[in-house]
């Protein structure tokens, strides 16, 4: 197995809480959450560095418009105050 460099970054992408809603129908990666949070744990470990992107909806009835609770970050995946954002 190659090593990963130290300079490489972990980018998680749209692993937010309003994706569960269903409205957008049954989801084809159910684990998907508990997966990302245990490559963030090792990831953080690592010191590497880490970004969070966040679809942010134009539509107000959006679960993932700006302001509505499930356009968070989802559980498993709670960013800390030194992932940048």
């Amino acid at each position: 197995m190659q090593k990963i460099p130290q300079n490489a970054a972990l980018i998680l992408i749209d692993i937010q809480r309003g994706f569960d809603d269903p409205c957008w129908g049954e989801r084809n990666n159910p684990a998907a959450e508990a997966n990302a949070a245990r490559l963030l744990g090792a990831w953080r470990t690592s010191g590497r560095p880490l970004f969070h992107v966040q679809h942010r909806s134009r539509n107000p009835a959006s679960p993932l418009a700006p302001g509505q609770p499930d356009g968070i970050l989802a559980v498993h995946i709670s960013s800390r105050h030194f992932d940048l954002r």
